[in-house]
């Protein structure tokens, strides 16, 4: 595990420097300024006085503030409320019956003359009428 780390590191660096070799680009000598300056003084900035405290803090002073606060407190008596009753649960709204689906019938032909047949004939939801009947029919012919 190790060597494949040091393997990918190394073709990494060697890619990320063969970019960046082709990335420089060899620039024109830059044209020379024949022009002659000629200097009268040198430039001072003028800048304006800063703006300072001109008294320091008092560190000897250590009075605490303290805000006045204004409480209106009224003296009643706690009253227990002993006739709360259990709240009611709401009722769920009727959920509609599922339409079932009670007959079905299934057929199909496979390779080599295999038959596959299948029906289920059912009566309705009521438990005391419920009946059904299931037939499967499942053949094959050739050679093998």
């Amino acid at each position: 595990m190790r060597l494949h780390k040091i393997i990918y590191t190394t073709l990494f660096v060697l890619t990320a420097g063969s970019f960046a070799t082709k990335a420089q680009d060899v620039k024109p000598p830059e044209k020379t300024v024949t022009e002659e300056i000629e200097v009268i003084r040198p430039y001072k900035p003028v800048l304006a006085d800063a703006v300072k405290l001109r008294r320091s803090p008092d560190l000897n002073n250590v009075a605490t503030y303290k805000a006045k606060f204004n409480y209106a407190l009224t003296d009643r008596k706690l009253e227990l409320n002993s006739d709360i009753q259990k709240l009611q649960a709401q009722q769920l709204a009727d959920e509609r019956a599922a339409v079932l689906i009670n007959n079905y019938v299934k057929g199909g032909v496979g390779s080599l003359g295999t038959v596959l047949a299948e029906a289920y004939v059912g009566t309705g939801k009521d438990e005391g009428l419920q009946a059904g009947a299931f037939f499967r029919h499942f053949s094959q012919a050739g050679k093998l």
